[in-house]
């Protein structure tokens, strides 16, 4: 929160002061959600039997529904076809 955010909130009489309180709450909630997703994709991830993450199912379901996701999925997939201990290592 910024200075001024936080003044508002120590404020009770501030007009804006539940607006910020739950803007922050908001934007509190998503990144909670968004950590319990990688949370669960990444106790997936240590069981996935597949060679490439995006050869799996439930990894590219959660790469679907996270744009994040998507990013560090195919960062993952670049890094393992790039690794020559890697069956799809090389080319």
């Amino acid at each position: 929160m910024s200075l001024a955010e936080i003044r508002l909130v120590l404020q009770r009489g501030e007009a804006d002061r539940a607006e910020v309180i739950e803007r922050r709450l908001r934007w509190i909630r998503s990144q909670r959600a968004q950590l319990e997703d990688a949370e669960r994709f990444l106790e997936h991830v240590i069981d996935c039997t597949h060679d490439l993450l995006s050869r799996c199912p439930d990894c590219t379901q959660y790469a679907s529904t996270s744009p994040q996701a998507d990013r560090e999925l195919n960062r993952v997939n670049d890094l393992a076809s790039n690794d020559p201990r890697s069956p799809d290592g090389a080319r």
